[in-house]
């Protein structure tokens, strides 16, 4: 029995459709970028089924899609683990309570 290239153009596509479900950027982006990588299968399986004339636009965009999914991934865990050692800091914690207590100051000047 031959491979059918739907088997993996299908579950692309479900992927791609359950990411925009997603309100974290974080999620949607690893959920996209795994859909990506099965329509980049998808565009080998079918140009292998057709000696390599078709599938090429397939394999180009959603490997372009999967680079551009791993650029900013990479920035959103960089910002968290930034934010995560940023609020661990001492240095942090007392410029933040200096803020608020200036900002609470404003406040009631204002009022």
């Amino acid at each position: 029995m031959p491979f059918n290239p739907e088997f993996l153009g299908v579950p692309a596509s479900v992927l791609l459709l359950i990411s925009y479900f997603f309100k974290d950027q974080k999620k949607l982006r690893i959920i996209n970028t795994v859909g990506c990588l099965f329509f980049v299968s998808y565009g080998f399986a079918l140009a292998i089924d057709n000696d390599w004339q078709v599938g090429w636009s397939t394999i180009i965009l959603n490997a372009i899609c999967v680079v551009v999914h791993l650029y900013y991934l990479v920035g959103i865990i960089r910002e968290e683990r930034a934010k995560r050692t940023q609020e661990k800091n001492p240095l942090f914690l007392k410029e933040k309570g200096a803020k608020e207590l200036q900002e609470g100051e404003n406040e009631k000047e204002q009022k």
